[in-house]
């Protein structure tokens, strides 16, 4: 992230060299990797911002308002 701003970069516009420069191993799907929507997708935890995790959520709220609708 130093790297990024040094060069008033951000992750998804540092050029594929510069990641090389840090290891040589870094390829073009770096991008996908750390793109907004693998980030987000990847976080499907409790709480998460994760379709699945928000999904769940909303279920089990929705089941406990359920309780009280009688």
């Amino acid at each position: 992230m130093a790297l990024c701003i040094g060069k008033k970069e951000t992750l998804e516009t540092l050029p594929l060299a510069e990641y090389q420069e840090v290891c040589p191993l870094f390829a073009e799907d770096v991008y996908q990797a750390i793109s907004l929507e693998a980030c987000v997708n990847g976080r499907n935890c409790f709480g998460g911002p994760a379709p699945s995790a928000v999904s769940a959520q909303i279920a089990q709220a929705e089941a406990v308002l359920a309780q009280y609708e009688n």
